[in-house]
């Protein structure tokens, strides 16, 4: 039986390195990036046992987008990617 899956795939971590000052988030509890930006940052090696292929869901400019990259002021990152396996 086959069936397919479609699902947002979260990951947070802290890195101390990209700890900022509270004031410059201009009192929101977190800043949005570009997701471009996670290319240049560590991020966790995440396998997934027995998925045969996945792929990022490409959107439309009417369905919410499939990333999100967000970092704290401790720190912490919140990176998500809608996925989808077939």
């Amino acid at each position: 039986m086959d069936f397919s899956l479609e699902f947002f795939f979260r990951q947070q971590w802290r890195d101390p390195n990209l700890a900022y000052a509270e004031g410059q988030a201009d009192g929101k509890p977190f800043i949005v990036f570009k997701v471009d930006l996670v290319k240049h940052l560590w991020t966790p090696d995440t396998y997934i046992y027995g998925i045969r292929s996945i792929q990022t869901v490409q959107t439309n400019s009417a369905v919410p987008a499939s990333e999100g990259l967000r970092i704290s002021p401790n720190g912490d990152v919140l990176f998500s990617t809608r996925y989808s396996d077939e």
